[in-house]
């Protein structure tokens, strides 16, 4: 089982990294779309924090049971075509779109394979606050239907999610063990080190 200072320090190293992110997507210098980046990655390892599995099927599991506990919409966003059924499937497209589109394929328009797996080209489009945009709101693009991501927001969003983990983990001794093992065989990353190459 993991200890409370193992839970104690997964949450001093999320927060660190959740509030690295938020800080990222605020930087009026640095406005692009390197904060869905990392936050796809971050997801991605949360992810495997919570589920035995580590496949899509999971960071879907993780978008719908996890991310929506913040915001109900990452579960409920609904997708509407003009001459076809509305869809249902953000969870979906985020890991076409963000996780294998933008961390594996550093482009946000889905390749054949995920195409031909449900990911749709335009499903998600990534701005920051001074847009005036709405995060998760259906937006349409050369006529079809895009969720819009707000970088701020969905830091944030993922900070939160972070917190509930946590929570969840006090209660849970298989949650709390599942994170202190990750932990243990996959460190992630951290701040606050430097490294000297010597000549």
């Amino acid at each position: 089982m993991g200890s409370d200072p193992e839970l104690k320090h997964a949450k001093t190293v999320f927060l660190a990294n959740a509030r690295a992110l938020k800080k990222l997507a605020r930087d009026p210098k640095h406005r692009n779309a390197l904060v869905f980046v990392v936050a796809s990655a971050f997801i991605e390892y949360l992810s495997k924090l919570v589920f035995t599995g580590t496949g899509a099927k999971e960071y879907k599991k993780f978008v719908r049971s996890y991310l929506a506990r913040t915001r109900k919409r990452y579960r409920t966003f609904t997708y509407r075509f003009t001459g076809a059924p509305a869809k249902r499937d953000l969870p979906e497209q985020m890991y076409h779109v963000l996780r294998c589109g933008a961390v594996h394929g550093y482009s946000l328009v889905p390749d054949q394979r995920a195409i031909a797996h449900g990911g749709r080209t335009r499903s998600i489009v990534v701005a920051h606050r001074i847009s005036k945009n709405t995060h998760l709101s259906l937006r349409y693009l050369g006529g079809q239907p895009t969720c819009v991501f707000i970088a701020e927001d969905f830091a944030a969003d993922i900070e939160a999610t972070v917190q509930h983990i946590i929570s969840e983990a006090r209660k849970n001794k298989a949650l709390a063990k599942r994170i202190a093992d990750r932990m243990r065989k996959h460190p992630p990353i951290q701040g606050g080190f430097a490294l000297t190459a010597k000549r």
